[in-house]
């Protein structure tokens, strides 16, 4: 996120293999349930446009299509910002190439959302909805 002291989060990161997904970099937020493995982070309303070009560098194509997203993503908008719903992400290697960008504090998490997501993202920053 621009001006934000030492590059800390929030932040987005695109997978750089095709298909790879999307990293969402952000404060964990408490209180809901999800499935194990899973996690629900908060981004602000600022990252509109960071979150709309992450997915306009690699649109998706379809071929991840059987993927049900709804069963390990979802992202929406809240009335401060975005909830990302994913994977909890603890891969020391790629965590690693996120903090170089990001540090990761300790109230936040990295959760990933598969390409398919894409289109659910994009319309995540497109509607004005709270929920």
């Amino acid at each position: 996120m621009p001006n934000n002291p030492g590059g800390a989060c929030p932040a987005v990161f695109r997978s750089s293999e095709p298909g790879g997904g999307y990293y969402f970099q952000g404060k964990i937020v408490e209180g809901h349930q999800v499935p194990n493995g899973q996690a629900l982070v908060w981004l602000p309303e600022s990252m509109t446009e960071i979150i709309r070009e992450a997915c306009r560098i690699h649109p998706a194509n379809g071929m991840y299509a059987d993927v049900e997203t709804r069963d390990i993503a979802w992202i929406g908008r809240v009335d401060d910002g975005f909830h990302a719903q994913g994977v909890i992400v603890a891969d020391p290697e790629i965590l690693a190439k996120i903090a170089a960008d990001s540090p990761i504090l300790a109230d936040e998490l990295v959760v990933w959302l598969p390409e398919s997501a894409t289109d659910a993202i994009v319309e995540a920053c497109d509607v004005r909805s709270v929920v």
